[in-house]
């Protein structure tokens, strides 16, 4: 579970402070004191106060949420992230050591299921749209001295795509509701 003596302190202190204790833990932390509250069943005057820090902690790592959401299979919790979410949040991807890492590795990071499921929602596949995309194309030269090297030229080119809802709550209540059937 990872409690740490400091950790295990602060979640002890949690049942017998008549008043609320004050939390100032790390991200990490309150998801370690979070599944301790789950694993020993804890009431909600215990498991509401790390919920609420939680959350608030989440709103600044929506796919960090969202990627733990999914490790414990909590809709709720999924839905809660994805609901604060727009679609430049979602294309960014999860933030690792100061970068984002874009759409595509942030999704490998949840179980295929939500994947699909996710995109399904999130997109208006129902609703395409006419867009001007822009497509990199690689090509590679010699160099009169026979080095090799390689480039990029942009192209841009008229498509059907399919956009992004711009209502996140609406993908956030569809993806709690469960898979489409």
């Amino acid at each position: 579970m990872g409690l740490t003596p400091e950790l295990l302190r602060l979640f002890l202190d949690l049942f017998s402070a008549h008043n609320p204790v004050e939390l100032n833990t790390t991200f990490s932390e309150t998801k370690i004191l979070f599944t301790a509250c789950e694993k020993f069943d804890c009431h909600d005057k215990v498991m509401g106060p790390i919920r609420d820090i939680l959350y608030s902690q989440g709103e600044q790592q929506l796919w960090e949420l969202l990627t733990w959401a999914a490790e414990r299979d909590d809709r709720k919790m999924g839905a809660w992230a994805l609901g604060r979410m727009s679609a430049v949040i979602f294309l960014q991807g999860r933030n690792q050591f100061g970068f984002f890492v874009g759409l595509k590795r942030s999704l490998e990071t949840l179980p295929y299921s939500w994947r699909s499921e996710i995109l399904y929602i999130a997109l208006e596949i129902d609703h395409p749209a006419q867009a001007v995309v822009d497509r990199k194309d690689l090509y590679t030269w010699r160099s009169r001295s026979k080095n090799v090297y390689t480039g990029t030229r942009i192209r841009q080119k008229e498509e059907r795509v399919c956009p992004f809802r711009e209502d996140w709550s609406q993908v956030a209540s569809a993806f709690e509701a469960g898979p489409p059937h």
